[in-house]
């Protein structure tokens, strides 16, 4: 009797298991900047210069599913700030970020994650002054049903302000996005699938540090790119 219990509860322990939904443990959604490095000196850069912040979502393994994402980068507002301008959409001063009902919705790029979705709401981007040198934006676009995501894809774009250079030495910030202000949902909730979140960085350099710092860069094996200035709103 205690064998045929035993191999009953073993039975039941198996379709149990083989009942259960399975979560792809190998299978990971990143989120991250492109590029991840953004390099200034005053041979193209000077206070004043303007320059985009992409966020970028792509998997190890396609399709998936994505009906809202939150993206919070903090930063150094010391060295750089968010450009604010005067929103019709929201009636009042916000930073520049895309999407945006002001500048083409989510059509401002067909790389967009949600391009040529309707229904939802893309959310009204907030700038956070933590203090210390710290700043924070958060922006945030949400569906009323899944998006089919099948390759790399745009989340967000940051348009950026440089409001210092150095004197001596270098300026450098990280640009965060690995928090848990930073996630993704679909209509179940959280997505199914590990989420890595990988951060930037910004730096300005002096004139007579650009040629080391590039020589360091390139022996680290480090990918620096300088962004491209033509911003969104400058088409």
């Amino acid at each position: 009797m205690m064998v045929q219990s035993c191999i009953l509860l073993l039975s039941l322990a198996i379709l149990a298991a083989l009942a259960s939904p399975k979560v792809l443990a190998t299978s990971v959604v990143k989120v991250y900047l492109e590029p991840s490095t953004y390099v200034f000196s005053p041979e193209n850069a000077s206070v004043g210069t303007l320059f985009n912040v992409t966020v970028w979502i792509s998997s190890e393994t396609y399709p998936f599913n994505l009906m809202l994402w939150q993206i919070y980068i903090e930063f150094n507002n010391t060295m750089i700030m968010p450009v604010f301008y005067d929103s019709e959409a929201w009636g009042e001063t916000i930073p520049t970020l895309w999407p945006n009902d002001d500048m083409g919705g989510r059509n401002f790029d067909t790389n967009y994650v949600f391009y040529g979705k309707s229904g939802g709401i893309i959310a009204k981007p907030f700038y956070y002054d933590r203090g210390g040198g710290l700043g924070g934006l958060k922006h945030c676009d949400t569906l009323i049903s899944n998006a089919v995501v099948n390759a790399p894809k745009i989340l967000c774009v940051i348009e950026f302000n440089i409001t210092a250079v150095p004197s001596d030495g270098a300026l450098s910030c990280a640009l965060s996005i690995n928090n848990d202000k930073t996630f993704l949902r679909d209509s179940d909730g959280p997505i199914p699938y590990e989420v890595v979140k990988e951060n930037g960085t910004y730096t300005f350099v002096p004139e007579f540090s650009v040629v080391v710092l590039l020589a360091t860069l390139t022996a680290a094996s480090i990918a620096t790119k300088i962004p491209k200035k033509k911003l969104y709103s400058q088409k």
